[in-house]
């Protein structure tokens, strides 16, 4: 607990670290005020006797940040963003142009970017309408005024575009991938709701039964980090560690070559003491151990 603290404390002694850090605390707290502001005109009770009576959309609705439940502005949520990244991944092994953009320097990036905002905004158009005719399926929309649905549809997709816009905020003043950021977030945020709502609806069985579970679980990950920690102890004998930052035993055994018949000469210092083993040069070494045995 003492490490942990002292981490903390040196994480937050960097004033640019900390920057990063607050910056990103903001747009989550952005991200969730949005996510309770509802579109108008749909019925918000009915909504949510629905999702609650349903596991599977539960669970969407936990993916969603509680966005769907709600039926707020940011109710299709980055889907649209991440559908058209996926479609321009695709189109770039069909289409040569596409694929020169992807192997291009940063110039290139910036503007297969942009390409992929362009195609998010017809996705979003598509998505909204596709919610809105679900709703008007199940009788929870309550106006039949096509203004009022137009007006609906333009502001679930601007809703999208704003939580787009505040994914790339994150990618360039924040912390991590600003995508993978906000939808981390959205999960975290349901998640307490979700414990408590299990906790509520569970018996003594089940707890029983969920406990059991965890324990496997827990279980089995603790004898595949001692099996992996006894491996690693047993060949750091054999492959020694390297000091310096730019020289690790995972580059040596990637640039081992036939000239050289040393890991000092493959190595660019000749300086080694033991140290432990990240989880690469860890995988890198039972893969090498495997394979020299036969």
């Amino acid at each position: 607990m003492k490490q942990f603290t002292a981490i903390l404390q040196r994480i937050w002694a960097n004033r640019e670290v900390r920057k990063k850090v607050l910056f990103t605390a903001a747009i989550f707290f952005i991200f969730r005020f949005l996510a309770h502001l509802p579109v108008p005109a749909v019925n918000i009770a009915q909504l949510k006797v629905i999702f609650a009576s349903s596991q599977l959309l539960n669970v969407l609705n936990i993916f969603s940040g509680g966005t769907l439940a709600n039926f707020s502005v940011m109710a299709v949520g980055i889907n649209p963003y991440i559908t058209a990244s996926i479609i321009m991944q695709l189109a770039g092994m069909v289409f040569p142009a596409l694929k020169e953009l992807q192997k291009e320097s940063e110039a290139g990036r910036e503007k297969l970017n942009q390409y992929t905002r362009m195609l998010a905004v017809p996705i979003a158009v598509v998505q909204s309408i596709t919610v809105l005719t679900l709703l008007k399926s199940q009788s929870l929309l309550q106006t039949n005024n096509p203004l009022a649905i137009i007006t609906m549809i333009f502001t679930l997709v601007a809703g999208s575009m704003v939580l787009m816009w505040l994914g790339e905020l994150v990618s360039l003043y924040g912390i991590g991938n600003g995508i993978s950021m906000v939808l981390f977030a959205g999960i975290v945020g349901q998640l307490p709701v979700a414990f408590a709502r299990t906790i509520s609806v569970t018996t003594s069985q089940q707890l029983f039964q969920i406990g059991i579970f965890l324990g496997l679980f827990l279980g089995v990950i603790a004898i595949m980090v001692v099996s992996t920690s006894l491996v690693c102890c047993q060949s750091s004998s054999r492959f020694p560690s390297c000091s310096c930052p730019r020289c690790s035993v995972a580059s040596c055994l990637l640039r081992r070559t036939s000239s050289c018949t040393s890991w000092a000469r493959t190595s660019r210092c000749g300086s080694y003491r033991p140290r432990q083993f990240t989880l690469l040069r860890t995988l890198l070494l039972c893969l090498h151990l495997r394979f020299s045995q036969h």
